[in-house]
This record gives C-alpha cells, structure tokens and sequence, in this order.
C-alpha cells in the first residue's frame, strides 16, 4: 500500500508539473518591458517609461480601430494598478563599452534567459546611449520558432519628446509582431491597412490564442513557381500554400532593409495560392526574399527564397528600329541628390549635387579633368544615349592606361535607400571614322559599368555600345552603407572613342524618417534599418 501510495503521489506530482509547464507554454502573450542600465546611467524612474509603453499600446489600438478591426492592441505586462512592469537589468559596464560597439551583442549577451522567452516581445530601453550598432535608434525583429516573440532594442537618449519616442517604439515593436519598412513616404505614426490586418490574428493581439492557437500545425509552402516577367517593370512571384487552421494571410520582404515587398490577403480556405508583383526598382538578382504566411489562429512561418530576377522583357528586339524621341526631365523632388562630377552645381531648379571624395586622378578621363563637366558629356554636348536626352547625368571617358575610371560617393551622409540612373554609350561619336584603330569608335566606343556599394557589387552590366539601348539601373542601398564606387571600363578594342555616361544618376533618400536634431544642422538617422535578420 505504502508503494502503491508513493507511485500515485509521484504520479499525481509529475502531471502537476507537466500541468504546470504547459500552461506556461500555453498561457497569455504579453509584451515585456526591461530597462538595462549601464554602471554610469540613472535609474529606471528618470525616464518616462511607463507614459512610453502606454503611449505605444494605444497609438497600435488607435490604428487597429482606423483601419476597420476593432479595439485590439497587444496585451502588455502590468501590475495590479496597471502600471508597467518594468524589469531592471544592470549592466557591467559603462554606456560608452555599449554605444561604441556591438550594441546588440555587447547586451544580448547580459540579458538573463528568462527575457529570451519565445513566446513574449521584450522591449528593452538602454540607459544613456543614443544610438543601437553605432549609427541607428533601435532594432527589432521576430524570433523565428513555432510561436513568436521578439525582441526590440531603444537607445533612451535619441528623443526629443514623448511623441517622437512613442511613434519609435511603435516602429520598432512592429518588426517584432512581423511587420516590416514600407515605401518612403509612409507616416511613421500609422499602419498600413495589410498591417493591421496581419496583426488582427497575431497571438499578441489576441488574449484567445493561448489556449487555441497552438495544435502543431503550421502552414506550408507546397509550391515555388519560377519567377516571371510581367511587364517591362514588373516581376511575379507565386507560391501554393496549405494551412490546416485555414490561410489567413501571406507577405513577402527584402531580407536586407527589411523592405516590404507586397502581402496578399487569403480567402481562408485550407489550400490556396499567393501571387505577387514586385517592381524591378525594390530587388537585384539573387536577393534573399522572405516569405510570411500566417494562418487563422495566428501561426506563421517564414521562409528564405533565393531571388532569380529574370531578364526584362524586350519591347525593342530591332536594335535598328528608330525610336520615338524621349527627354529625361530632372526629378526635383526634395528626397532626390543627384551624383555630380565637377562642380556639384548648375543653373536647374533642383539645386543639389554629390561629388565624389576620392583623388581626380582616379576619375580623370582620357582628354583630362578640363573636359569633364556636369550634365554634358567630353565633347560638351547634352547626354543623349540613342534617342533619349538626359537633362541630369555623369559622362566620362575612360584614360587609354589603365583603361578605367572610378568615382566614389559618400553615403553617410543622408538616409539614402536607393540608387536610379540610366547606363550606355552616348551619341557624340556614333558616325565617326575609325582613325585609331578602335573597332567601336562607329558606334560612339564600348564600356562596362559596375557598381559597388562597400566593395560588394550590386550591378554590372554587359559590354556596352552604341548599339545598344540604355538600361536602367535599380538597386537598394543597405542602412549602414559607407561608399558607392562607380566603374567605368573600356572594352577590348581601347578607349579612344569611349563615351559612355550615366543619365538621371541619383540617390534618393526616405525623407520621411529625417529629422532636424541640432540647430546647426540636420543629423539624418534610420529607423531600425537592419541589414538582416538576427
């Protein structure tokens, strides 16, 4: 009896425990706060935490109802007054071991388990620092298991009042529900309808989902079609999909930038496919895509496709065939600089202009630095490549030795996200005579473009002549990016009649996260533009 009483008891004990465990794994999503505080940064209660957190749990509320579903926002950890938890780590070391670092890493690594939970979103405020990895205000990002949590980092010193400091975490804390950075030009202070409603079956909006939204089923990804062209600016992308709690919704994003690509709303049927169409300007060939798919009790998963970018489609096969005259006006958008060579001016509306930082030397072309000029090209006339004219654009001729000419810019200097500008062989020596030996001085030389950002090339063209066509050149640039290097090389047959050029070369930059901090002048920051995820 004695043993038999035992074996019940231990019984009993080890399905209390089992009891226990799986209502901790099954219990309500909240949200965490946790202030770190480096050895020289005052304490939790000289900040505004509490106003910050409930300030953010109502500006997604006031966005949930906007945008049509209801009064729901993320359930966050409070006391019995319904003030914040606010969990104190206190770090080993000074703010400056912090900021000058890996900030990430250097206070991942003190952060104790506990705040890594799956489950949960830990909001965690640093003390005395003003920037997260050297050059942003914070990160954040989901944690990649069956259920999500995450985890978003906020260096305290970046505000300058509440309102701002709420609208960041706001921004920060969506990365971590699964939301990503849209086009320049969205309001900070807002969702995007695709957002709320991805958040309306997210487990942190839902007290229900503890108990339901987990049976160990996931949605899946069945089918990867090959990528197509669409039309001359468009590719599409199109998966088949299974969720046996039923397809709520699917999106995709850049991996690096974290840039949203579209999102696709499901009927909420078990099987179904997901198409989008994605603009050739937001991806390069060979990008990482992540693909979101979020069933109706809140599941989702994400999954990395190799980009393949297929070729344009080629409305102008007869490279004989006459065009229609085209002029490339300039873009005198406040978000737009444009790449100069000279002297950075000109008499345009738009009266701003990059130069480039490395020695003249390196650039200089084969009739000298006094050839050179902006927005013309060696021989002074307008940039017209076959039957488009360029009112903005670089043009240079490659010297004879070494045959290549680069130009390196400075991209530190603004919150540049993407480079625009047409490549190919200017007209000014379409219909000369071959007198030096140069096979391609009858179509105007040849050239190869390349493009590099930080030493990794984004874009490189084909041997390129007269002959042909321009090509437009997208790419996106990465948030901590230092320098884009431009080279131009001088094909096989020498550089004597080379005269390629870059039509509309511009940066331009999301203007709308700049702001004005210091009297003297504007220091451009970034809204956790991560280059990938953790």
């Amino acid at each position: 009896m004695t043993l038999l009483f035992r074996y019940l008891k231990l019984t009993v004990l080890i399905m209390l425990l089992v009891g226990v465990v799986n209502s901790d794994c099954l219990g309500e999503f909240e949200v965490h706060t946790i202030y770190f505080r480096p050895a020289d940064a005052p304490p939790n209660t000289d900040y505004n935490i509490d106003l910050w957190m409930k300030g953010t749990r109502e500006l997604f509320r006031s966005e949930m109802i906007r945008n049509g579903f209801g009064n729901k926002t993320f359930n966050m950890n409070t006391d019995n007054q319904g003030n914040v938890k606010v969990n104190i780590v206190n770090g080993q070391h000074n703010s400056n071991h912090y900021q000058n670092g890996d900030t990430w890493a250097s206070i991942s690594s003190e952060i104790p388990a506990k705040f890594k939970s799956q489950d949960n979103v830990h909001v965690i405020i640093i003390g005395k620092v003003n920037a997260v990895n050297g050059n942003s205000w914070g990160v954040g990002f989901p944690f990649h298991s069956n259920r999500y949590g995450g985890n978003c980092w906020i260096a305290s010193e970046c505000r300058e009042n509440n309102d701002q400091f709420i609208e960041l975490i706001f921004h920060e804390m969506g990365h971590t529900f699964g939301l990503y950075h849209k086009p320049p030009g969205s309001k900070a202070d807002q969702l995007k309808h695709y957002e709320s409603r991805w958040l309306s079956e997210h487990h942190l909006f839902n007290n229900d989902h503890g108990n339901r939204g987990w049976n160990g089923s996931l949605p899946k990804v069945l089918k990867t079609h090959d990528t197509i062209s669409k039309t001359q600016d468009l590719i599409t992308m199109k998966f088949d999909l299974e969720g046996l709690n039923d397809l709520h919704q699917s999106q995709i994003f850049r991996k690096s930038n974290i840039l949203m690509l579209g999102h696709f709303y499901q009927d909420g049927n078990e099987n179904e496919s997901a198409t989008f169409d994605i603009s050739r300007t937001l991806v390069n060939k060979n990008d990482t895509i992540v693909l979101q798919v979020m069933d109706k009790d809140g599941n989702y998963i994400m999954q990395d496709i190799e980009l393949q970018v297929p070729d344009h489609i080629d409305e102008n096969t007869d490279k004989n065939k006459t065009s229609k005259p085209e002029i490339i006006a300039e873009d005198t958008s406040e978000n737009v600089v444009y790449l100069t060579i000279n002297s950075g001016t000109k008499t345009l509306p738009n009266e701003n202009g990059l130069m480039p930082f490395n020695p003249v030397r390196e650039y200089k072309n084969g009739w000298g630095w006094q050839s050179i000029s902006d927005n013309r090209t060696n021989n002074r006339n307008p940039i017209v490549i076959r039957n488009t004219t360029f009112k903005r654009g670089i043009s240079l001729s490659p010297p004879d030795h070494p045959r290549v000419s680069s130009l390196k810019y400075n991209l530190q200097r603004n919150n540049y996200v993407v480079f625009e500008g047409y490549i190919g062989i200017t007209n000014d020596r379409v219909f000369e005579i071959d007198k030096h030996n140069n096979a391609s001085c009858r179509v105007g030389g040849s050239c190869i473009f390349r493009f590099e950002i930080d030493g990794v090339e984004e874009y490189k063209s084909k041997l390129m002549t007269g002959n042909d066509n321009y090509e437009k050149v997208n790419f996106i640039i990465p948030f901590d990016a230092k320098e884009l290097s431009i080279i131009f090389s001088s094909g096989p047959d020498g550089s004597w009649c080379d005269h390629p050029a870059i039509g509309d070369a511009k940066l331009i930059s999301n203007s709308s996260i700049q702001y004005s901090l210091k009297p003297e002048g504007k220091l451009v920051i970034s809204w956790a533009r991560i280059k990938s995820l953790r």
